[in-house]
């Protein structure tokens, strides 16, 4: 963050991703979610789920491009789990 004085932000234990705009709209995520398990932002203006981005999967689709050398960044803040089914007996 050039230019800003103070703490680094701290997330806690949501998980960030930082992807770099290459003037695609589609994008691959590292955890399988949803559109309401990630806030997004553009270059630090949060996008609107559902009307600016949808999530499926691991997959990231903007409704629009992203050009380049726009800052996407993304917080996972709901993560789909995956529960083993428990063997008979």
């Amino acid at each position: 963050m050039a230019g800003y004085v103070g703490r680094g932000i701290e997330y806690g234990n949501a998980v960030a991703a930082h992807f770099t705009g290459n003037g695609g709209a589609t994008y691959a995520l590292s955890y399988d979610t949803v559109s309401n398990g990630v806030v997004v932002s553009l270059d630090g203006v949060v996008q609107k789920n559902g009307t600016d981005f949808n999530v499926t999967g691991t997959s990231l689709v903007f409704t629009s491009t992203v050009s380049s050398p726009l800052a996407i960044q993304v917080i996972y803040t709901g993560l789909t789990l995956t529960f083993p089914t428990p063997a008979d007996n």
